[in-house]
């Protein structure tokens, strides 16, 4: 009985919030604006944006600023969620933890050498910091990938990020570091959702299609910038969450053509998506249907974990939504031409 009271107070809470958020009406409106600092203006008289942008001068705000405003306010609104998520006895906050925790190791991984994740952390909220498992004091004065290894024992990571060494000493590539702790991520989401039952089985349809997705789009990006390694691009996809067999896997990493990829997703359970291969934008189209169906889970799911995920999702396509806005202005595009790239999950 304490359980459901507690999942139906989590649901209620994601859904308040996201019926705050940002409607189509509004991004026009500030896609009519002149200027990034009119936008913040725009975003200011919002409610729920109003708090991170009360001190800020309108007149002096560029890009990235606004962007680091924003991801700020993103993190500080998930871990509100979470925090009151972990009051009620559940479980689904490890998952916000270890997605912020891979987040940092992947901006530490590409400043190794030439920057410091100090400024990152500066604007992490402190219910990241009581509950992650990471040396932040160690990782921060990491200087190669050695350092930060050795930083990581003692924590899941670590295997995760052993067997890419080698590699990166060799080629000072990222993409595979960033795949491993994508993956670690799945694999933390499908041990959480099975320790709380959540949406009836630990591979739910929803995060699997989620994963497969998220990789075809990395893939699709992999094969128009002409990188031909086969690993790589397996590295696209899960092992742990994935609606994919091996051979469907194969297949679709073997092309070296962007369009060659329609007639292999027709044959596995995202055919849908095969529309969009004919058109100008497959990442535009496959996101969108991505928001379409975590906005239909939100709302109508009786899961918690299911809605948190959701949720989760759904606010960081606002952010795009916002910086997509801010570009369109800053190059001073027309209003219908910026609402083109704009996805909504309604």
């Amino acid at each position: 009985m304490a359980i459901k009271y507690s999942a139906n107070a989590v649901l209620a809470m994601v859904r308040t919030m996201y019926g705050r958020r940002l409607r189509r009406e509004d991004l026009e409106a500030m896609a009519g604006c002149r200027t990034v600092g009119e936008v913040a203006d725009r975003l200011r008289s919002n409610s729920d944006f109003a708090s991170q942008f009360a001190s800020v001068r309108s007149v002096d705000l560029r890009r990235g600023t606004l962007e680091t405003l924003l991801d700020e306010r993103q993190k500080q609104r998930i871990a509100s969620i979470s925090k009151y998520e972990k009051t009620m006895g559940l479980y689904f906050y490890r998952y916000q933890i270890v997605r912020d925790d891979t987040d940092v190791l992947i901006n530490l991984t590409r400043l190794l050498g030439t920057g410091s994740i100090k400024d990152q952390l500066l604007t992490m909220p402190d219910f990241y910091f009581k509950n992650t498992e990471l040396d932040l004091n160690a990782l921060s004065g990491a200087s190669d990938f050695e350092s930060v290894l050795t930083a990581l024992r003692g924590t899941e990571y670590l295997a995760s990020l052993e067997p890419c060494a080698a590699e990166f000493a060799a080629t000072g590539d990222v993409l595979p570091v960033e795949q491993a702790l994508l993956e670690h991520r799945r694999r933390v989401l499908k041990r959480l959702a099975r320790q709380t039952g959540g949406a009836k089985s630990a591979e739910c349809e929803l995060f699997r299609r989620e994963s497969d997705v998220q990789g075809i789009i990395m893939l699709y990006r992999l094969l128009k910038l002409g990188i031909d390694d086969r690993r790589v691009r397996l590295g696209c996809f899960s092992s742990e969450l994935t609606m994919l067999t091996r051979r469907q896997k194969e297949t679709l990493a073997s092309y070296d053509d962007p369009s060659q990829l329609r007639a292999a997703l027709a044959r596995t359970p995202y055919g849908d998506l095969t529309a969009a291969l004919a058109g100008h934008s497959f990442e535009h189209v496959a996101r969108a249907a991505l928001c379409r169906e975590m906005h239909d889970r939100l709302h109508y799911s009786t899961d918690p974990t299911e809605a948190l995920y959701a949720y989760m999702y759904l606010s960081d396509n606002e952010i795009r939504n916002i910086v997509r806005v801010c570009e369109g202005v800053r190059y001073a595009l027309s209003v219908d031409r910026i609402m083109e790239s704009i996805i909504m999950g309604d």
